[in-house]
């Protein structure tokens, strides 16, 4: 069962992230953005390189960036996935 921790950022400024562990060598980051003035939202999976003192953590292409607008739909879309536990498609 993946657990799910905050992770203090080395730059505040640059967002706000939440991790939920994968494995040793992944994570999902659920992070909040700004880049050229626009803020938005992204799930994307990040993956462990190195190990020890010299190990980070980097994105891969693997996720979805939002405006924060869809953020109420996604968080119900997920809370179904989690209700219903199949694939049916859910209504507006």
């Amino acid at each position: 069962m993946p657990t799910y921790t905050e992770t203090p950022k080395a730059k505040p400024e640059t967002g706000k992230y939440h991790d939920i562990s994968i494995s040793d060598k992944s994570l999902i980051r659920v992070s909040k953005d700004t880049v050229n003035e626009k803020t938005f939202g992204q799930i994307r999976i990040w993956t462990k390189i190195g190990d020890g003192d010299s190990a980070k953590w980097i994105p891969t292409k693997k996720g979805v960036a939002f405006g924060l607008d869809k953020l109420e739909d996604i968080i119900r879309a997920l809370s179904m996935v989690s209700i219903e536990g199949d694939a049916k498609e859910f209504a507006s």
